[in-house]
């Protein structure tokens, strides 16, 4: 990679987090200023100090972005300060904190970081498990530290890698949709507030790899990464190498793919609102409402209206099983579907749901909307 190359990679990286931080001004989590010029509103800094945080495993990806947000950071005055999860997994992970918190003292960024305890269990693998847990301690970092935006460094081959999984796995449209530039995710990082932002999605794993060889960025070598019993590790290393040799850059056009699930995806959810406004009776959905409806705009509804109650998603068939008998039962039926998280239930013209009871007995009153 030579300079003009390496500028372009910043250049491309400043212009990204220009526009994440002023849709996140819009949306009222930091304050703007008019902008002067042709850039992208940035936020004012003669407001109270706000903070950018991001995650930073120490790996390729997290320790280029860590010296792009640096640089960046400078040059803008933001305050930065770079958080570190210690999973504890592998006998390395001492070694990685070190290395990692060596790396922003030389930088002069403020570091934090987190040990947990990885469980995995019936509901989440030990992937999984790590996965929930990381960010769970990210976004209690941001809420200690007064963090309102955390970026990752998921880049192009992340976005493709997340595609074509969601592909094998015979995800819809909201799974094909992939990561979004950025997004709020509460239930994840437990804060309603923050932002999470992938400033580097536009960017390949090989352009992180040449500026970080350009710049002599130092960072770690993951050994898991390269365990295929992961499917993404398998995908990473056997299926995207054979794919790129007959189908070279495809990646940009998965990228691009995922973009126009993710339009689809957004005409889904205001088609769901507005069935949902039309079937919704207090906390229940009116049976006589949804059997207008086509079949599609059902399972459209049902799975928003999941998703809206923080509800796993079911799969297809048990969804299509369901919906047969609750809507065929008999109208004095009171029918229950045991779901893994809660019961649906059906009382006369009326569909609700009801949460579990928990080991105490507790509670068996419908799961309100939010």
């Amino acid at each position: 990679m030579n300079n003009n190359q390496a500028a372009l990679v910043n250049e491309a990286f400043e212009l990204a987090l220009k526009n994440i931080l002023a849709r996140v001004s819009a949306s009222g989590n930091l304050q703007s200023r008019p902008s002067v010029d042709d850039d992208p509103v940035l936020p004012d800094t003669h407001e109270a100090p706000r903070k950018l945080a991001i995650a930073y495993s120490g790996g390729l990806d997290s320790s280029v972005l860590l010296h792009l947000i640096h640089a960046f950071s400078v040059k803008y005055k933001f305050d930065l300060c770079a958080f570190h999860i210690h999973h504890g997994i592998s006998p390395n992970a001492d070694d990685w904190l070190a290395h990692c918190e060596a790396q922003c003292r030389q930088l002069n960024i403020q570091f934090d970081a987190r040990k947990i305890a990885v469980v995995k269990s019936a509901r989440n693998g030990l992937e999984e498990a790590a996965r929930i847990g990381r960010y769970a301690a990210l976004g209690a970092l941001c809420r200690e530290h007064r963090a309102s935006v955390l970026l990752t460094a998921h880049h192009q081959d992340d976005q493709a890698e997340t595609v074509l999984l969601q592909l094998l796995r015979g995800s819809g449209v909201a799974g094909l949709s992939g990561m979004d530039i950025q997004n709020v995710a509460a239930d994840l990082l437990g804060n309603a507030s923050l932002e999470m932002a992938r400033p580097l999605l536009a960017a390949s794993r090989a352009e992180l790899a040449a500026f970080a060889a350009k710049n002599d960025i130092r960072f770690i070598e993951d050994e898991s990464n390269a365990d295929l019993r992961y499917a993404r590790n398998a995908l990473r290393h056997t299926v995207m190498p054979a794919l790129g040799q007959s189908f070279p850059g495809f990646q940009g056009r998965l990228a691009r793919a995922a973009q126009h699930a993710q339009s689809a995806q957004r005409l889904l959810i205001a088609l769901a609102v507005q069935d949902l406004q039309d079937c919704q009776d207090g906390d229940c959905l009116d049976i006589r409402q949804l059997r207008r409806l086509s079949s599609d705009r059902i399972y459209n509804l049902l799975r928003y209206w999941f998703g809206s109650r923080g509800v796993r998603m079911p799969s297809t068939a048990w969804l299509s099983e369901m919906l047969v008998q609750l809507l065929e039962a008999k109208d004095d039926a009171q029918l229950c579907v045991t779901h893994a998280d809660c019961h649906i239930r059906r009382y006369r013209d009326r569909i609700f749901m009801t949460p579990k009871l928990d080991a105490t007995g507790l509670s068996a009153a419908p799961i309100a909307f939010r």
